[in-house]
C-alpha cells in the first residue's frame, strides 16, 4: 500500500473513532437490542452486544486509541435484551480508581437482560377430560394446559428447581395448603433416620395430614414422580424434603426417612404437599408432568396475544474474574435460573474496587444466587433492589489465621432484599464468609429462614432494618453466626429488628442467635421490638 493510501486509512479510523468521544477523556459505546455488532458504536450506529463493546474497547487500548485516563462508558439502551451466554470480564478490562470501566444503562433509561425462556402461546388450550380427571374442579375453567415439544423447555421445566413467570410475575409451583402448613395430626409408621428408599420399597415416615386436600390424590401420587412433601418433620430449624410413595392426601407415606428419625420426641411436624395437578387450585401455580410433557398453568392474569409465560433459563449474566474497578450500574437482570452451584445473576471473584450499582435483580432461580462477592478486597453492591429470588448473596473475602487476620473489605450497602425464597420457601439474604467484610444500611424483610449467616472474625454488620422474618423456620436468628470456632469477634451495631416471628410452643426464633462455639462478639446499640426470644 502506498504512503498515501496509508496515510487515508489511519486518517479516516481516527475520524470514527472520534465520535465515540463526547469529551477528551470520555469513550462512549453504545448497545442496542437492534443493533449489529459489527456498527461503530455510537449512538446513531450501535453495537447489539456487550461482549462486541468489550472486544472493541480491548482492541482500542491495545492501539493506545484508550488509555487509562480515559473514562470508558458501555451505554445499554433502554429495551430488552435477551441473555443466553455470560458475559465474560477480565483483566483486560479493568479501570482505575478515578476512571472505573462502566457498564450501565444509558442516562434516563433502563436495559433489561432476559433469561426467560418463552412458551409459544399457541401451545396451549383447555383441559380435555383427561386433564380435568387431575384437576381440582375450581380449576376446570381456568387452567390451561401445553404440551411442551422435546427440547430445551421440556429439559429446563423438568427440573426440581425450575420456576416460572407470568408477565414478568413469579408464579408458584402447586402446592397445599396455599399459605403455611397442614400438620401431623397422626404417626401411623414410623420411619429410619436417613433411610433412602424408593416408591416400590419406600422406608418413609406414613403420617396422617391435617387439612388434608378435598380432591383424591390416590391415582397420580401412584402414576407421577413430582409429588413432594416438605417441610419441618425432625427440627424446627432444618427444612427437609420427600418423595410421595403413596397415600390419597390426608394419608402420605414417604420414600425416604428424615434426618434424625420421625417421631422424636419433640414432635414438628409442619409441612405441606407440592407439584401435582390436583394440587393446582388458585391464580398465579402451575405445575409439569415431565412425562407427558403437559404444562398446566392458572394465569395470575387475563391471557392474550402479548401475554409472555416463560422459565427463567438465563445463566449467569455477568462474571468478573480478576478484574479492578468495572461497575456495573442500573441495570435490571431477571429470569435466570441456568448453571452450576456458585454461579450468580453477578459474580465478582478476586480483583480490587469492583462495583454493583443501582441494579434490580428479580426472577432468579437455583443454583444461582443473586450475587457472588467472592476474595479480592472492596468488592461491593450498592443500591440495588432485590426480591423473587430463591437464594441470596454470597459475601466473602478476607482471611484468618491463628497469628494474622486480613480483612476483605466487601461489602453490601443501601439495598432492598425483599421475598428471597422462590420455589424453595426458604432463602437467605446473605451468607458471610472471611474476615473484615460489611453488611450496613439494609433493608430486609419478608423472609422465611435466617437473614445473614456469619462464618469468620471481625466482620461488621450495622445501621440495617430487619422485620417480618422467620415465617417459617424455627430455632434460628434473622442474624446467625456460629457452629465454628471460626466465628468470633463480629460486631452487630445500631440494627433495628422488629416483628421477628416466633410462636411458642412451635418453634423458637430470635433476631440474634449466637449459636455454639461462637464468642467474642460485641452487639452494641441495637434497638429490639417485637423481635422474639
Amino acid at each position: 500500500m502506498s504512503l498515501f493510501l496509508r496515510l487515508l486509512v489511519i486518517s479516516f479510523f481516527s475520524s470514527s473513532i472520534s465520535q465515540l468521544y463526547a469529551e477528551e477523556d470520555e469513550a462512549n459505546i453504545y448497545i442496542h437490542p437492534r443493533g449489529n455488532d459489527s456498527n461503530l458504536g455510537t449512538k446513531a450506529k450501535p453495537k447489539r452486544t456487550v461482549e462486541a463493546a468489550l472486544e472493541a474497547i480491548r482492541d482500542y487500548r491495545d492501539k493506545g486509541i484508550i488509555s487509562e485516563k480515559t473514562q470508558v462508558n458501555v451505554w445499554l439502551r433502554g429495551g430488552r435484551y435477551e441473555l443466553k451466554e455470560t458475559i465474560g470480564i477480565d483483566f483486560r478490562d479493568s479501570g482505575t480508581a478515578e476512571k472505573p470501566l462502566r457498564i450501565s444503562s444509558a442516562p434516563g433509561e433502563r436495559a433489561i437482560l432476559d433469561g426467560n425462556r418463552n412458551v409459544d402461546l399457541r401451545l396451549f388450550r383447555k383441559p380435555d377430560a383427561e386433564d380435568k380427571a387431575l384437576l381440582p374442579k375450581n380449576a376446570h375453567d381456568s387452567v390451561v394446559v401445553a404440551t411442551i415439544p422435546e427440547g430445551e423447555l421440556s429439559k429446563g421445566l423438568a427440573s426440581p428447581d425450575a420456576q416460572m413467570s407470568f408477565g414478568g410475575k413469579m408464579l408458584r409451583v402447586a402446592r397445599f395448603p396455599n399459605v403455611g402448613f397442614s400438620y401431623v395430626s397422626k404417626t401411623l409408621e414410623r420411619d429410619k433416620a436417613k433411610a433412602i428408599g424408593t416408591k416400590q420399597k419406600p422406608l418413609g415416615v406414613k403420617i396422617r395430614l391435617k387439612p388434608a386436600p378435598s380432591i383424591d390424590l390416590s391415582q397420580q401420587i401412584a402414576e407421577l414422580n413430582t409429588g413432594m412433601l416438605k417441610g419441618y418433620l425432625g427440627a424446627a430449624w432444618l427444612k427437609e424434603e420427600f418423595h410421595l410413595a403413596s397415600g390419597d392426601g390426608s394419608v402420605i407415606k414417604l420414600q425416604e426417612g428424615t434426618k434424625y428419625g420421625f417421631p422424636r420426641p419433640t414432635k414438628i411436624g409442619r409441612v405441606y404437599l407440592e407439584d401435582l395437578p390436583g394440587l393446582l387450585d388458585e391464580p398465579g401455580e402451575w405445575h409439569y408432568n415431565p412425562d407427558s410433557r403437559k404444562l398446566y398453568i392458572w394465569p395470575s392474569g387475563p391471557l392474550g396475544a402479548e401475554s409472555v409465560i416463560g422459565l427463567w433459563d438465563g445463566p449467569e449474566a455477568f462474571h468478573l474474574s480478576q478484574c479492578d474497578y468495572v461497575s456495573i450500574e442500573r441495570i435490571t437482570i431477571e429470569n435466570l435460573g441456568r448453571g452450576r452451584n456458585g454461579d450468580g445473576a453477578i459474580s465478582i471473584k478476586g480483583g480490587t474496587g469492583n462495583r454493583v450499582k443501582g441494579c434490580t435483580i428479580r426472577n432468579i432461580a437455583s443454583p444461582l444466587t443473586v450475587i457472588n462477592i467472592i476474595d479480592g478486597k472492596n468488592n461491593g453492591m450498592l443500591s440495588c433492589d432485590i426480591y423473587d429470588s430463591d437464594l441470596g448473596c454470597r459475601l466473602y473475602g478476607g482471611s484468618a489465621t491463628a497469628t494474622e487476620i486480613i480483612h476483605g473489605k466487601n461489602f453490601i450497602e443501601n439495598c432492598h432484599f425483599t421475598q428471597l425464597y422462590s420455589r424453595s420457601f426458604y432463602g437467605g439474604v446473605c451468607g458471610m464468609k472471611g474476615a473484615g467484610n460489611i453488611f450496613r444500611n439494609n433493608l430486609c424483610h419478608n423472609h422465611n429462614g435466617q437473614i445473614i449467616t456469619v462464618n469468620g472474625p471481625e466482620n461488621l454488620l450495622e445501621r440495617n432494618e430487619i422485620f417480618n422474618s422467620g415465617i417459617e423456620e424455627g430455632d434460628g436468628g434473622t442474624i446467625y453466626q456460629g457452629a465454628s470456632f471460626t466465628s468470633w469477634a463480629n460486631r452487630i451495631q445500631h440494627n433495628f429488628f422488629h416483628h421477628i416471628i416466633c410462636i411458642p410452643k412451635v418453634y423458637t426464633r430470635a433476631a440474634i442467635l449466637s449459636d455454639d462455639e461462637d464468642m467474642g462478639d460485641e452487639v452494641v446499640g441495637n434497638v429490639f421490638f417485637k423481635a422474639g426470644e
